[in-house]
Parts: C-alpha cells; structure tokens; sequence
C-alpha cells in the first residue's frame, strides 16, 4: 500500500493487489511502502461477524511493521470488506484522512 500527498486533498493511493484471493488458511499482511507519505495505517474489516480471522481488528501497521491476519477459520468461504484508513503527510500540506475499500476473497 502506498500514498502519494499531491496536494490538500489530493492524495493518490495504490493498494496492490485491490482484491486479495486467499485459499484456506492462508494470512494475509497489509505492508506499507517505504516511500508512502503515510506511517501507520488501520485495518479494520466492516462487519466483524463472518470475518475469516479470529482477530477483527483493528489491524495496525507502520512502515516496516506489517499489520498481519492469520490463523483463519475453517471453512471461510467468499467476499469480505474491509476498510484501511489513513492519513496522508508531505510537506507543509494539511494531513489527508483518506479511506480506501478493498476487499479479501477466499476461495
């Protein structure tokens, strides 16, 4: 995940991939760029019922510290959403609260 602040309110964020296919017990971890102008980010899934992960968050990373989910329960199957919110920093520019909406697909 990276976050560009190109001006107030005009930040430009990449999430690679938008949406994560998982298998069966797989984890996933949320990484933020090196040269993203944003530390921390949180992860927080929009309805914890049904979340594939014992944890429901929130999930917070800072560059160089991976926000991570693992241990998933049996049988989760489908589409979950989830949210990552932060705030965007460069310069002399106000901060940018952004929220971007991507989403986890176990298959």
């Amino acid at each position: 995940m990276s976050a560009r602040c190109a001006g107030p309110n005009s930040t430009e964020v990449t999430v690679s991939p938008w949406n994560v296919r998982l298998q069966q017990d797989d984890e996933i971890e949320w990484v933020i760029a090196a040269n993203a102008n944003s530390d921390n980010i949180s992860v927080t899934p929009k309805a914890t019922s049904g979340w594939p992960f014992p944890s429901r968050g929130p999930f917070n990373a800072a560059k160089g510290q991976p926000a991570r989910a693992n241990r998933m329960r049996p049988n989760s199957r489908g589409g979950y959403k989830y949210n990552i919110q932060l705030v965007c920093q460069a310069g002399n520019n106000p901060p940018d609260t952004v929220i971007i909406d991507p989403d986890v697909i176990v298959n």
